[in-house]
């Protein structure tokens, strides 16, 4: 990827922080001017923190002041220090900073963008949080209703095999009834007809008594 250099890096004599400051902040006005719109620049001083040319702070100022549409420049210093010591990244204030050149260097920062920047990222995070927990718990609602519909279909369905299994229980009892009045219709159909077979067999052979008692007279 190709991008411009307006500057190449020299390590030679002292630290003429204002000068380099002043030339960074004529570099960020044209650059401003040219593009109105834009995203402010972003300056990173990167030093041990002692000018050999003069306080620097009024030079920093004067390069934080340039803005465009979106915001001010921001300005950040990253001081290298040989005191050694735990490493402190964007501080929200000076104290407990090593020495005074890191002390400078923090005052000579925007902090108010630096505030701001940190407190649109708090508000994207609390934002995204929100979200976040506001998916969380439409999806909990989503599985809570799903879970509920399952259930009432589990209870539907168990109630609708209850019911089926009951309706065959008393179609299988009706037929069982059905099935013995059936059986003693039968048997009563049966001695029926017997007892009427008796009958017509008995009333034949009176009929025949008779007649032959016609005929002889004894």
């Amino acid at each position: 990827m190709q991008f411009p250099v307006w500057m190449d890096p020299v390590t030679n004599g002292g630290t003429p922080m204002t000068r380099a400051l002043g030339y960074a902040g004529s570099l960020v006005a044209n650059w401003v001017e040219a593009h109105p719109s834009g995203f402010p620049p972003i300056v990173l001083n990167l030093t041990d923190g002692e000018s050999t040319d003069g306080d620097p702070t009024s030079a920093a100022i004067a390069l934080a002041s340039h803005a465009t549409a979106d915001g001010a420049v921001l300005l950040f210093n990253l001081h290298v220090s040989g005191t050694g010591g735990t490493p402190v990244t964007f501080p929200d204030s000076d104290e407990g900073l090593p020495d005074t050149y890191a002390r400078l260097l923090f005052q000579m920062s925007n902090v108010p963008a630096l505030t701001r920047i940190r407190a649109e990222i708090a508000t994207l995070r609390a934002q995204y949080d929100g979200e976040i927990k506001q998916a969380e718990s439409k999806a909990q609602q989503d599985r809570d209703v799903l879970h509920k519909q399952i259930t009432d279909e589990r209870q539907r369905l168990t109630a609708d095999r209850q019911q089926r299994a009951m309706e065959t229980q008393r179609k299988r009892a009706d037929l069982l009834q059905r099935q013995k009045r059936l059986s003693r219709a039968e048997s009563e159909r049966a001695r029926v007809t017997g007892e009427l077979g008796t009958t017509r067999t008995e009333t034949r052979r009176n009929l025949g008594v008779r007649k032959s008692f016609l005929l002889t007279g004894h």
